[in-house]
């Protein structure tokens, strides 16, 4: 988050305390903390392959500008795909990070939403898109289930016309689909149970920027069944909260150990999260669902690495449960 004027000198010196912290912990967990690398498919290997600087498709979190192309598709769609593509390119030839460093507030976000059924017919607007299906509604073409996560380079390949549509017809588009989304699930599944402190330092190493929350701040605790509830959260959310709960004793150890030197570390990272959900409601956000997709996107702030991934839904999930984040 951007600084401010006020205390700004105290939040500079807190980055090199959060390194000290981090230092000090793994130092005392040697002998029992081994392997902190990325669990995770040799295609998820490989850094930022695909942070680039094509502005066309960008998503900014802290803005309401159009979300990764595919203009027709609704936003909580889009960021739902991102989601579940892992940020990464579903082509089994590609598999590209697509995102880049979060700046202050702001992940971005590179991917295209494409069609696997075309998204237009001709008509007056000339050829009609790639697989175009006239049998098809709006809202079936512009479902997940119709929607593929890729780069635009992939995506330019796959809706080339004539030899795109021939090359990649529906059924190998669904396929790719399909088995990209199950290596994403069972690489975060397989990441879960592997989150260290490692992870959680690093997931959490953006709260060192945020400001203080003002004083007296209620960060009381509502019941996690209410807010499923009133967030009106689908059974894959529900799901993802449940998994993740499973990490809070490690989330909560991790936050006593960090609050040791920098008492005002669990407030801060309270504040950090709502600040940037009420940001999100200020836009007009009030899908449940939607608010808790772009949260999560919010956390992951573009990491590559499933295990960070995890770790920072962990503590968006510890959140979840134990302070007024998604109270409605």
């Amino acid at each position: 988050m951007g600084r401010r004027g006020d205390g700004g000198g105290a939040r500079s010196c807190q980055a090199p305390l959060f390194r000290r912290q981090v230092s000090r912990y793994l130092s005392d967990s040697e002998s029992t903390q081994t392997d902190h690398g990325a669990i995770a498919p040799q295609q998820w290997r490989g850094g930022n392959g695909g942070a680039k600087t094509n502005r066309e498709g960008r998503y900014r979190g802290g803005t309401t500008g159009p979300a990764l192309l595919g203009m027709s598709v609704p936003y909580p769609v889009k960021i739902a795909l991102a989601l579940r593509s892992g940020n990464r390119c579903a082509m089994p030839s590609c598999r590209q990070l697509l995102s880049s460093e979060p700046r202050d507030d702001e992940y971005v976000m590179l991917g295209v939403a494409a069609h696997i059924a075309g998204e237009r017919g001709g008509g007056t607007r000339g050829r009609p898109s790639a697989r175009f299906d006239s049998t098809m509604s709006s809202e079936q073409r512009n479902s997940l289930a119709n929607l593929l996560y890729v780069c635009q380079n992939c995506h330019a390949k796959i809706d080339a016309h004539p030899h795109g549509e021939r090359e990649y017809p529906v059924e190998r588009l669904l396929e790719i689909k399909s088995e990209h989304e199950k290596t994403v699930a069972a690489a975060m599944g397989e990441a879960l149970a592997a989150v260290t402190f490692v992870e959680l330092a690093e997931a959490t190493r953006w709260v060192t920027e945020v400001p203080p929350p003002p004083p007296a701040r209620d960060f009381s605790r509502v019941a996690i069944e209410d807010k499923i509830q009133r967030n009106g959260l689908t059974l894959s959310s529900q799901n993802l909260i449940a998994a993740h709960l499973a990490v809070a004793p490690q989330v909560r150890s991790f936050i006593q150990v960090l609050s040791r030197d920098d008492p005002g570390f669990p407030d801060r990272l309270k504040s950090g999260f709502l600040q940037h959900y009420h940001g999100l409601r200020a836009q007009g956000r009030s899908s449940g669902e939607d608010l808790f997709n772009s949260m999560c996107m919010f956390a992951r702030r573009g990491f590559g690495d499933p295990k960070t991934q995890c770790a920072a839904q962990a503590v968006l999930v510890y959140l979840f449960e134990t302070c007024e984040v998604f109270e409605r």
